[in-house]
């Protein structure tokens, strides 16, 4: 709720500062999950923060506020740059992820297969499989 304030506040003192201070928020987001190792949503979070960026400078040029320096324009490529890099580290993360799920589903299918067979094997579940079933 508190990291909710900083951006909601500067966007309902001043709207064209909180699209920047909104986009600002989302790139750091985004890096501290790209570190968390949750790559997909850091990605999700890093164009949300150019599309917040591109909007604030919508907003200036349809204000005729004059553009920023090119010092935006980097600070929009290096987050787009970062966005990139966690876009390719994702595969390897990924790949990890995919071998627990791998190992995690054939567990769960050996733990299928010995409850059945244990569970068919009983004589009341064969004395139950044996009966017909009640007419409607």
């Amino acid at each position: 709720m508190a990291q909710q304030f900083l951006p909601i506040s500067a966007g309902a003192i001043r709207p064209s500062l909180g699209a920047f201070v909104a986009s600002a928020w989302l790139i750091l987001i985004a890096v501290n999950l790209a570190l968390g190792g949750h790559f997909d949503i850091a990605v999700r979070d890093g164009v949300l923060a150019i599309s917040a960026y591109a909007l604030a400078r919508f907003e200036q040029a349809r204000a005729g506020v004059r553009a920023a320096s090119s010092t935006s324009r980097r600070g929009l490529v290096t987050a787009a740059v970062l966005c990139a890099a966690a876009a390719l580290a994702s595969p390897a993360a990924a790949a990890d992820r995919s071998a627990t799920l791998h190992q995690d589903m054939r567990k769960l299918w050996t733990d299928h297969i010995v409850w059945t067979r244990d569970t068919s094997s009983r004589p009341s579940t064969i004395a139950r499989m044996r009966r017909p079933p009640p007419l409607a």
